[in-house]
């Protein structure tokens, strides 16, 4: 079973994903601000940031996990908005493993956390944006 911690401050979107994730017995823990503490406390398998709020916040939380010895072999996949290509950029500097849109996270949430838990365990690059067609 995997656990999921979703950084995200959004009242429909957790829900919506959660909904998704449970039937295939992933659990969705949420925060609305980043903080290292409940990461090591339990540590996820792998760490979902919305970058489409707060985005310098969330960006200094990636950096801190990614930093940190003792999580910086969490995966992290981030996500925002289809056209905002400045916070893509901004979540890849900031560290994420994946950066995603927000469609694409909501039309295959588990393929894609299960590939960047994937790419993170195998030691591959980062992957380049996915933007959906």
């Amino acid at each position: 079973m995997l656990t999921i911690l979703l950084i995200d401050d959004d009242l429909f979107f957790p829900a919506r994903l959660a909904t998704r994730l449970a039937p295939h017995g992933v659990t969705l823990r949420v925060a609305d601000e980043g903080e290292l503490a409940p990461v090591l406390e339990d540590p996820p398998h792998c760490v979902v940031v919305n970058f489409g709020a707060a985005p310098e916040r969330r960006a200094r939380f990636v950096r801190q996990l990614k930093e940190d010895p003792r999580t910086c072999q969490i995966p992290v996949l981030a996500f925002a908005g289809h056209l905002e290509t400045e916070l893509h950029r901004l979540a890849r500097e900031a560290g994420a493993d994946k950066v995603v849109a927000n469609s694409a996270l909501s039309e295959r949430p588990l393929a894609l956390i299960e590939a960047v838990i994937e790419r993170v365990r195998s030691g591959a690059a980062p992957d380049p944006d996915e933007l959906v067609e």
